[in-house]
């Protein structure tokens, strides 16, 4: 954990994408990666979402990948399976407070964004 806050610290804009296809994902990342970006946030408002992931890390597994707008158990359970380093909620319900705190995953939960 203390190596993915030290990332989002040193991290001055965490760049947040939604791609209509995965085949965008690893020409995406490896942009990013030129530009200097050690993390990113992926969002889920779109099919490809969880696909994109999986393609980030396959292809540069140190990039900082979250899975973002995660609102339910049942997309943390595939964002993870994804290969999601950090959860990013946009609020938090107690289903999905527990569905987090059971699977031990990294999470920013949007509760207090200012």
């Amino acid at each position: 954990m203390i190596e993915l806050i030290q990332a989002m610290r040193a991290a001055p804009v965490i760049p947040v994408v939604t791609l209509p296809s995965a085949d965008l994902a690893e020409p995406l990342a490896a942009a990013l990666i030129a530009g200097g970006h050690t993390v990113v946030e992926v969002t889920l408002r779109s099919e490809a979402g969880f696909e994109s992931i999986v393609q980030m890390k396959r292809a540069f597994p140190r990039l900082k990948v979250a899975a973002g707008t995660i609102t339910t158990p049942d997309e943390l359970e595939a964002a993870m399976g994804a290969g999601a380093d950090v959860i990013f909620t946009p609020g938090l319900t107690a289903t999905l407070r527990r569905a987090l705190a059971d699977s031990g995953a990294k999470a920013v939960p949007g509760v207090a964004t200012a």
